[in-house]
């Protein structure tokens, strides 16, 4: 049960990252749309450099998340490989 809630938890950040990488590309994109005046090239470039960073970010919690199901990956792995016997 705990690996489970674990696998959840990781899912569900998982899940978070992407949708913060969707809904920031989204708006982007709407400024792209709309680059003719110069102020909406300011925000735009703003924008721009914000949605890097929190990509930047999202890349680095998913490189966390990867290592972090490895090493549950690993834990289960010798779980179901050695078995704990209790001491007699």
């Amino acid at each position: 049960n705990d690996i489970k809630s674990r696998i959840q938890l990781l899912e569900s950040e998982l899940s978070s990252v992407l949708h913060t990488l969707r809904s920031n590309t989204s708006e982007v994109t709407t400024l792209t749309e709309q680059k003719n005046s110069s102020d909406n090239l300011e925000k735009l470039s703003d924008a721009w450099e914000f949605q890097e960073t929190e990509i930047m970010n999202a890349q680095a919690r998913l490189r966390s998340l990867r290592a972090k199901l490895a090493v549950l990956e690993g834990k289960m792995t010798l779980a179901i490989m050695y078995p704990q016997t209790p001491f007699k």
